[in-house]
């Protein structure tokens, strides 16, 4: 063989090589993950729960809210019973960092009730849409200023997304008596995301901008749409869609630079905590879906091992509503609602479906 032909396949090889180096490091290794072998099935009040810590949710209970641990069972209400039930219906619940807080939406609140009563104080029409700040300590709900149309909570702060004539706005408020505490005027958007880097906003044609002061944005990202933060809160977790194939990447907004973390995915992720929460297929049908999550302070992916008694999922494809923790979760088949986990307790009379 000739210098010159060995030097070729040298070339290939390294080639070759550096493929398959730069696939393993877009692509990361995923680890065999929790067992789950259980899946209870739920009412749709819980479809609105969220983490309130390791292994306890935070979730209406109509009357008022409470905690559930999903491994003793315990039921801990928190707060004053609204008999009317105003609570039943609410949706987008959240929790400040350090939990003396929750936020939730209500697009219609009743003519009598704890929170009807607390709108007729303010002097404000009752039976409409609000977003409601509740106190864990006072154990008073306050609505949010100006009737924003989304809230969120970032740390311990509350931002808003308002209207102001014909100008959308981000506000910022103290969490403790909501007094504000910055406004900047934004262009029209569909979300937004609180980051180290600055504001970061997804426009309805799915432009992704940051901006600092809402006078000045880049375009972060085109084409593609933010489903979470990372645990740094310098990273978005990011869907894109080419070829009919939906890939999940991390994304540095200091740089835009992107680690895939997965291609194929089905459904849309939920992030809890830093933690990525996401379902995949291999098939056209996706009927090999798997559950995985993606830490992104350990940098580590993990595929659930779920047995057949927990998901069926050929016939009964688990779509991610909230991660409990890093190995339990509140799925939906599109129809009904489950707990899937391993070591959980057997659900309360309250909480069970009908």
């Amino acid at each position: 063989m000739s210098t010159l032909s060995r030097k070729r396949i040298l070339v290939v090889l390294a080639c070759l090589l550096a493929g398959v180096f730069a696939l393993s490091f877009l692509l990361p290794v995923s680890e065999s993950g929790p067992t789950i072998n259980q899946r209870l099935r739920l009412p749709k009040i819980l479809s609105s729960a969220v983490t309130y810590n390791e292994h306890s949710i935070l979730y209406s209970a109509g009357s008022n809210l409470a905690t559930y641990d999903i491994i003793t069972g315990k039921i801990s209400p928190l707060g004053p019973v609204d008999t009317v039930r105003e609570l039943e219906n609410i949706d987008n619940l959240a929790i400040s960092e350090d939990k003396k807080y929750a936020i939730f939406h209500l697009d219609h609140t009743l003519p009598t009730g704890l929170l009807s009563g607390q709108l007729l104080q303010l002097k404000l029409p009752v039976e409409q849409d609000y977003w409601w700040k509740y106190d864990f300590n006072s154990q008073k709900f306050a609505p949010l200023p100006g009737r924003p149309l989304l809230a969120k909570i970032y740390g311990n702060t509350i931002y808003t997304l308002g209207i102001a004539g014909a100008q959308e706005t981000i506000n910022t408020y103290n969490t403790s008596d909501l007094k504000p505490v910055k406004t900047i005027s934004v262009p029209a958007v569909s979300d937004f995301y609180i980051t180290k880097g600055g504001i970061v906003l997804q426009k309805t044609n799915h432009d992704v901008l940051l901006t600092s002061d809402g006078v000045v944005s880049t375009v972060l990202l085109k084409a593609a749409t933010v489903v979470g933060v990372a645990s740094d809160q310098n990273h978005l977790f990011v869907l894109n869609t080419e070829s009919n194939t939906r890939t999940l990447s991390l994304v540095s907004v200091d740089d835009a630079s992107k680690k895939i973390i997965e291609k194929r995915v089905v459904d849309k992720p939920v992030v809890m905590n830093g933690i990525v929460l996401y379902s995949s297929g291999r098939n056209q049908d996706f009927t090999d879906r798997k559950l995985h999550t993606f830490n992104t302070t350990t940098q580590k992916k993990q595929t659930w091992q779920l047995s057949d008694d927990a998901v069926a999922q050929k016939n009964n494809p688990a779509t991610p509503i909230t991660l409990i923790g890093d190995s339990a979760a509140i799925v939906t088949d599109n129809t009904n609602y489950y707990l899937i986990g391993g070591g959980l307790a057997k659900l309360p009379q309250s909480l069970a479906a009908n």
